[in-house]
């Protein structure tokens, strides 16, 4: 009657030990980390620009509301009518700050408008697995 009640008791012990470690398993196989930096333009809101005018992009990067260092970002510009006419990849410096030029000449621009700028996070290096991607946008108005 002892032994028939410990091999009971090693039954449940071993039903509840394999039930944890499959229920570990499949919570787990749902848990996984982000990078969640974000690329914030930092352009003057009502700017209206020329063709052929230079434009100074400037921006940070912030992550947890503070600077993010050596964070790679892709600048779009988008036209009017829809179509990516500049790319470009920047990296964040130490203070978390990034720049790029961009020109609107020859067929990036035929026509003014309103265009579209994005910036998008590539994460740091270390991170790429594991990023968000998130990202801003703000319009530029650009007059012939």
């Amino acid at each position: 009657m002892n032994n028939n009640r410990i091999s009971k008791n090693n039954i449940y012990i071993n039903s509840l030990t394999i039930g944890f470690i499959i229920l570990s398993l499949i919570l787990s196989a749902n848990v996984y980390a982000t990078h969640i930096s974000e690329p914030i333009l930092s352009l003057e809101k009502d700017a209206k620009y020329n063709m052929n005018e230079t434009i100074s992009v400037y921006g940070w990067v912030k992550y947890n509301d503070k600077p993010a260092s050596d964070v790679l970002v892709l600048l779009k510009l988008i036209n009017p009518i829809g179509n990516e006419i500049f790319q470009d990849q920047v990296r964040s410096d130490s203070n978390g700050n990034f720049t790029s030029n961009v020109t609107l000449v020859g067929s990036n621009a035929t026509e003014g408008g309103t265009f579209t700028l994005y910036a998008e996070s590539q994460c740091r290096d270390e991170h790429r697995n594991i990023c968000n991607h998130n990202n801003s946008s703000q319009t530029l108005v650009v007059i012939n």
